[in-house]
């Protein structure tokens, strides 16, 4: 399994998840021509939030939120790359990072704004990050939304755990 851990973009991204006040907890960065341009965390938005992005309700994503951040700092978000990664932060399985053995991305609302600035997403799948295009991530966000993936994960992470254990 690849170590999110001590990996430079996944570093940052446990920073700003660990700040979050839900059971899974998400950080994501924005990195533009290999620089980070944009950092965020799942929050409560603003009204200048959801000015400036669309499908910003109450709350903004982690990826909505590095976003946003880039674009109030001046950056040219225009074909950057999201890297986004969740933890476990309470119950049972507190600590375990939202890494994936399938190529999924759960989320309806964040790649409209992927999709506006023509920003690809990159998922932690257990090989590593895994790149998804902005209209692919709505296709699949749209498929799997609201379906309990994430109020479900702690007890699918142990699943996908003890399947890669079999697997190896």
């Amino acid at each position: 399994m690849y170590d999110y851990l001590n990996d430079d973009y996944g570093k940052i991204c446990l920073t700003w998840a660990k700040q979050c006040k839900t059971d899974v907890g998400f950080g994501a960065i924005l990195v533009k021509n290999g620089k980070i341009i944009g950092q965020g965390r799942n929050r409560h938005s603003t009204i200048e939030d959801r000015k400036i992005l669309p499908y910003v309700d109450y709350a903004s994503h982690a990826e909505q939120s590095a976003i946003i951040d880039a674009l109030n700092n001046g950056h040219d978000v225009i074909g950057g790359q999201i890297y986004v990664l969740g933890l476990c932060l309470h119950g049972k399985n507190k600590g375990n990072l939202t890494t994936r053995t399938e190529h999924i991305f759960i989320c309806s609302k964040c790649p409209h704004s992927f999709i506006k600035y023509n920003i690809s997403v990159n998922i932690p799948h257990v090989d590593g990050w895994y790149t998804i295009n902005p209209d692919e991530s709505l296709k699949i966000g749209k498929k799997l939304s609201n379906k309990g993936y994430w109020k479900d994960f702690c007890s699918i992470w142990k699943l996908a755990l003890d399947k890669i254990a079999i697997m190896c």
